[in-house]
């Protein structure tokens, strides 16, 4: 213990609320997305969620159900894209807590489809696609046939394509 200094963060939500306010100026006629994945990355995913939303951002992102479930339980409203494709049996709780999924594979879409036409809903989902950071997502080559299948599912609604990346300070 003695070895241990005491630390602390400050977080300035007004700082966020700059911020955001900044990017959506810059981003025009898109909208905002705030990822509060990880807690906010550590600064509190709830109070980062609202302070996003109240300079603008219209949606939040995190990575895994539970995180979503949590903003649900503490009130908040916007939509709620979930960064990695849930287990296929996390979906019905996607579908419950009005999440928004990334998928990325057919056992991914099969799933979202299952709980969707389960639920009787037209879910919102995102397409992940890996365009280099070899973490997760849809080959590219695979992308038009995932987004085909996601058209071709009356209980599904493509509503994004995104992907992270790979090296974002180089032009090329």
């Amino acid at each position: 213990d003695s070895l241990m200094r005491p630390t602390w963060a400050d977080i300035d939500l007004d700082a966020i609320r700059h911020n955001i306010q900044q990017i959506d100026r810059l981003v025009g006629e898109a909208t905002v997305c705030a990822v509060v994945k990880a807690d906010g990355y550590g600064h509190g995913a709830l109070a980062t969620a609202r302070a996003a939303i109240d300079a603008g951002a219209t949606w939040v992102a995190v990575a895994t159900v539970e995180e979503g479930k949590a903003l649900r339980t503490s009130g908040l409203t916007v939509p709620i894209l979930l960064l990695s494709e849930p287990a296929p049996n996390e979906m019905i709780e996607v579908v419950a807590a009005d999440l928004t999924p990334s998928v990325y594979s057919g056992e991914g879409l099969a799933s979202a489809e299952a709980a969707a036409s389960h639920r009787g809903v037209i879910l919102n989902v995102h397409v992940k696609i890996n365009t280099g950071m070899n973490r997760v997502g849809a080959d590219p080559s695979d992308t038009v046939l995932l987004v085909q299948a996601i058209v071709d599912k009356p209980s599904l609604h493509l509503q994004g394509l995104w992907t992270h990346c790979a090296v974002a300070d180089e032009i090329d």
